[in-house]
């Protein structure tokens, strides 16, 4: 197995990593979450898996627990080696359907930045639901993260970073959507809000910062998304398919909405990003969190045009 190409941000964590981690300590602050004298300290997902004794796995396609391994790691990420149902995927132009608009709702909440040791995640509070509707279907957004480089491919492209907006109906069911970011010197409120959210990030996995303001969700979306009120919107054109978790446990009845629209974000959050990465644990400086491309199969990307 060759050792994956880190991209050009991966290769300059790399340097910074040879040449010591105590710089990142400085340039990235550890932001202290203070309890009251007493209480239990929040019990993170990270912290959940680690105490469940969940395998050490990492994103290193060279590493013996990278993603060609995982489905061996443990029988339960059996669903990690499927050949044709597995995310991500390259995308094309998609075959043309129709398919409804979606319509979100997603109200500000605080924004919380957790270090899962594997993404940088934002978790949303369950009593102040965002939405997400696709046609009669009703998912609620549960949390947000994102990968550097994309995971998802486009028309041969492979973006800077991608964001998964992770959302669920009453029945368990699960849609992903994904939106695709590339470096620019302007930005917009998808920058700044990738921004604030990395920075406050916690260098150390298992811990979250609360940064003690709020966000929306709506911030994430392209401009071509048409915004119907502060924290509302409906996206016209998207691409859709049937795929899986990528990450373990790889969990398979998964709807993918793609927006085919990139957002901005600065390369210093991507640069941020990548250097969170190389510290994950397991890593090994290893700068980058996305999944290899799996096969289509016999699936078929759908396209909704606006």
């Amino acid at each position: 197995m060759h050792r994956q190409s880190p991209t050009r941000f991966g290769r300059a964590v790399l340097i910074a990593w040879s040449a010591g981690m105590s710089a990142l300590a400085l340039a990235v602050p550890v932001p202290q979450v203070a309890a009251a004298a007493g209480a239990a300290a929040p019990v993170t997902a990270a912290a959940r898996a680690q105490s469940a004794g969940t395998p050490v796995w990492n994103h290193d396609p060279a590493s013996s627990d990278g993603p060609p391994h995982w489905s061996t790691l443990t029988t339960d990420w059996a669903a990690c080696g499927g050949a044709d149902d597995q995310s991500p995927v390259a995308l094309g132009r998609g075959r043309r359907a129709p398919l409804p608009a979606l319509r979100v709702e997603y109200p500000p909440v605080p924004l919380v930045a957790e270090n899962t040791g594997h993404v940088i995640e934002a978790p949303q509070p369950a009593d102040q639901p965002g939405t997400l509707r696709f046609g009669a279907d009703i998912y609620r957004l549960v949390q947000w993260h994102v990968h550097a480089p994309s995971e998802h491919v486009l028309r041969g492209h492979r973006y800077d970073l991608e964001v998964h907006l992770v959302h669920r109906d009453s029945q368990g069911r699960t849609l992903v959507l994904a939106v695709l970011a590339d470096t620019a010197r302007s930005g917009g409120s998808a920058a700044e809000l990738l921004r604030r959210t990395l920075r406050a990030a916690p260098v150390q996995s298992g811990e979250e910062t609360d940064t003690g303001t709020t966000a929306s969700a709506i911030a994430l979306l392209p401009r071509d998304v048409r915004r119907t009120g502060y924290s509302s919107a409906v996206a016209g054109e998207y691409l859709t398919y049937g795929g899986s978790l990528t990450t373990p446990p790889c969990t398979t009845g998964v709807r993918w909405v793609v927006l085919p629209t990139a957002i901005h974000v600065g390369d210093r959050t991507v640069a941020r990003l990548h250097a969170l990465v190389a510290r994950f644990p397991g890593y090994a400086g290893y700068p980058d969190n996305n999944r290899p491309l799996q096969p289509l199969g016999s699936r078929t990307v759908l396209r909704r045009a606006g």
